[in-house]
């Protein structure tokens, strides 16, 4: 789908670049809950990770990294409390920090400032849709992941 919308935008547009930035899109997703229907804002990493539990439950972290072929720091950043710093991610240093950067001085990213600041968690954060096992803060490769059933909240609509 990406490759034919580039090719139709490329023939109506000579001399420009088009550039992807999947960290930027999001989708509002619809789960049947016990408690009842949610609405939950999340990302598009996000979303490519809850749509597998559509076919089962109890996915081991390999299934997942297999399944969605995202990379392993970036599946991790996504069940993961909060994501690591640009240091930690491999990303380097750059120097001046852009105007609009929150992070430390010197440290930026190539990936957007709200991926860095947001916390990106599906079973870790605030708002637990997955239930990890065993329990705990950190993502490792032998942990285990399960839909919450008593996943409760009093709004309709969620922002993950």
């Amino acid at each position: 789908m990406q490759q034919i919308f580039s090719s139709f935008y490329m023939s109506k547009h000579n001399g420009r670049r088009l550039l992807w930035h999947p960290y930027l899109g999001h989708c509002t997703l619809r789960a049947n809950f016990p408690s009842g229907k949610k609405e939950m804002a999340v990302s598009l990493l996000q979303t490519i990770v809850l749509l597998l539990f559509n076919e089962g439950d109890g996915l081991s972290y390999t299934h997942l990294l297999q399944a969605t072929g995202i990379e392993d720091r970036e599946l991790k950043v996504t069940l993961q409390v909060e994501p690591p710093s640009p240091i930690q991610r491999g990303l380097g240093q750059c120097s001046p920090a852009p105007a609009r950067c929150r992070l430390s001085p010197g440290i930026c990213s190539a990936l957007p400032l709200n991926l860095l600041l947001a916390p990106q968690s599906l079973a870790c954060g605030k708002v637990r849709v997955l239930r990890k096992e065993p329990k705990g803060r950190d993502v490792n490769d032998t942990d285990a992941f399960f839909f919450d059933t008593t996943f409760k909240h009093s709004l309709f609509r969620i922002k993950v």
